[in-house]
């Protein structure tokens, strides 16, 4: 049964290239899309459009992969330390052997808050480490919906972040990188550090932020037949994401939508430390990303965002087979070096 499933799996996986090429010839592409990364957007296009992963159902998918055993094992030249954070929370510390790098890289994966920590992850943050210049990379598996609600993942945030600094880690040599809920989190997390007067990360990474729960941005608007993964095909009223808010807010549970710490968009961004934020033009979460790019911007803080032209939420998973996501990787390697060298 296993074999037939991987099998179906693997059909249905070419059929969606196979059409997304044709769709990609046919396609307008927006002004500095590469062709590659059109045949990456409408294969992604097709794929979310089969019944299995309408409506939510690529959530689904990923939460159940997310909740497989991992037969993850770090490359050579790495070494994996397994934690357990106050006795609880799961978390895992990537260190390159023999490097004297002081700065760690604070990872908080994504997945709409009902996803595990996974392999995908695991593998990001070998490339962060990399282009970190061999900073150590640490990682948590926060409690995910629907079993736990807000604020269990931002309590589960706030503890990875003090078990840093009980490591002997300095606030300014932490770098946050999160995405999509990450960076929901990472965003909450800096927030809380400052309303307690405390010192925050160094920067902050923020790709494809989904950080309004209430759904009120302009782009679930005018993206909504756009985006790929999680809007609607043209001509329907159902299929997207937004369609299953019992299932894809679960988070949620009782609390206000449009509370900061759930919904950073409203954060007050006082002091923040300098951000990167990376989203693509097709995305949904496009107008998330762009309202705390403002709000930065507002309070005077340092910021770039990058939007890329036509991709969707979390296209930078896909690595160097398309152009936009090695330039997003290649964007982030740059913002790091920065850092390291603003620290000298």
């Amino acid at each position: 049964m296993d074999k037939l499933r991987q099998i179906i799996t693997l059909m249905t996986f070419v059929g969606a290239v196979v059409a997304g090429i044709f769709m990609a010839v046919r396609c307008k592409r927006p002004k500095g899309m590469t062709p590659i990364g059109a045949v990456a957007t409408e294969s992604t296009r097709m794929l979310c459009r089969t019944p299995a992963l309408r409506s939510g159902g690529l959530v689904r998918y990923g939460r159940k992969e997310s909740l497989k055993p991992s037969k993850w094992k770090a490359p050579k030249g790495y070494t994996l330390r397994k934690i357990t954070v106050g006795g609880t929370l799961p978390a895992e510390l990537l260190v390159k052997d023999g490097s004297k790098s002081k700065r760690v890289i604070y990872q908080i994966h994504g997945g709409a808050f009902l996803m595990k920590f996974n392999d995908c992850y695991r593998g990001v943050a070998v490339k962060l480490s990399k282009l970190g210049d061999g900073a150590a990379v640490f990682s948590i598996d926060y409690r995910i919906a629907p079993e736990h609600k807000h604020p269990a993942a931002l309590e589960d945030a706030c503890a990875g972040w003090e078990w840093l600094l009980e490591q002997g880690y300095k606030p300014e040599d932490i770098i946050l990188f999160g995405d999509s809920a990450g960076a929901n989190l990472s965003i909450a997390l800096t927030e809380k550090l400052i309303e307690q007067g405390r010192k925050t990360a160094g920067a902050i990474i923020c790709m494809s932020p989904w950080c309004d729960l209430a759904g009120e941005g302009e782009a679930f608007r005018y993206n909504l037949y756009n985006d790929p993964m999680f809007g609607r095909k043209k001509g329907e009223s159902g299929g997207s994401y937004i369609d299953n808010p019992d299932f894809i807010l679960s988070y949620v549970g009782d609390a206000d939508p449009h509370d900061k710490y759930l919904s950073p968009v409203h954060c007050e961004f006082k002091n923040f430390p300098p951000m990167l934020i990376q989203v693509g033009t097709y995305e949904v979460l496009e107008s998330d990303a762009i309202t705390i790019y403002e709000r930065m911007l507002n309070q005077g803080n340092e910021v770039k965002l990058t939007r890329y032209p036509g991709m969707f939420h979390m296209f930078q998973m896909v690595g160097d087979i398309i152009p936009e996501a090695k330039r997003s990787w290649e964007e982030i390697g740059d913002f790091l070096s920065l850092r390291s060298t603003a620290q000298l």
